[in-house]
């Protein structure tokens, strides 16, 4: 019970909104002939706060989304997401990842008002103070996640999101001293995005399980509506 407790807790980290890709037939039959009109439009700016985690962390989780259209049937989306005050080192399983890259994805339409979306996020330790040509660093991935799921326009400004989040190594950690990853079982942490000349990719290697895969977490995030503008200081 305590260890579901702590992975239902972990689901709202903050390390933002992950996803198998879709799959080659879906995206045949979404071609758009076979779908109904749109109820709603799902491109725009949408924004969400889930609560704290009591125990875990102290502030609830801001986030954005931006949704564009990628092509002109309006069936396809990318989508820029991020967790506003997210945890790039991971409750301390990765203390050197201080920074963390935007969330980007696709999102194909599949019904008037249903989504499939799948994105993926990096995070990262900083470049290293190099001086001369050969010593500087870009910094280093240290581990990622794929998010998947659904959407659902309730209304023209209301979204529910339904996801999970998959978490990938991108780095070879041999041994995890950790009290909550080891109490799931996680001992050990290999690069599991080591093909493409042992580059990576930045993907998952096929066969890659991940290290950590949440259960599915619905979310609710509303579209920024056009505001008022306030009278000026001395206006």
């Amino acid at each position: 019970m305590k260890s579901w407790i702590w992975i239902m807790a972990v689901v709202g980290l903050g390390l933002t909104l992950g996803a198998t890709p879709v799959q080659p037939g879906n995206e045949q039959a979404m071609d758009g002939k076979a779908l109904p009109p749109a109820a709603y439009d799902i491109a725009g700016v949408w924004l969400g706060s889930g609560m704290a985690i009591p125990g875990v962390y102290t502030q609830p989780l801001v986030t954005s989304t931006v949704i564009t259209p990628s092509d002109p049937s309006g069936h396809r989306f990318t989508c820029m997401m991020q967790g506003i005050n997210g945890d790039p080192a991971f409750m301390g399983l990765f203390p050197d990842a201080t920074q963390l890259a935007t969330q980007v994805g696709t999102i194909v339409r599949t019904g008037a008002r249903t989504y499939e979306f799948t994105s993926i996020q990096y995070f990262m330790k900083p470049p290293g103070p190099g001086t001369v040509f050969g010593t500087f660093d870009r910094g280093q991935v240290l581990y990622f996640f794929v998010n998947s799921g659904t959407m659902e326009l309730q209304d023209a400004n209301t979204l529910v999101t339904e996801m999970t989040l998959a978490f990938y190594s991108k780095v070879d950690r041999g041994a995890v001293v950790h009290e909550v990853f080891n109490s799931w079982g996680i001992t050990e942490l290999h690069n599991q995005d080591k093909d493409n000349g042992g580059s990576g990719d930045g993907l998952p290697d096929e066969g890659e399980v991940p290290f950590v895969c949440f259960p599915p977490e619905k979310s609710t995030t509303k579209r920024l509506p056009m505001l008022a503008t306030p009278t000026p200081i001395g206006q």
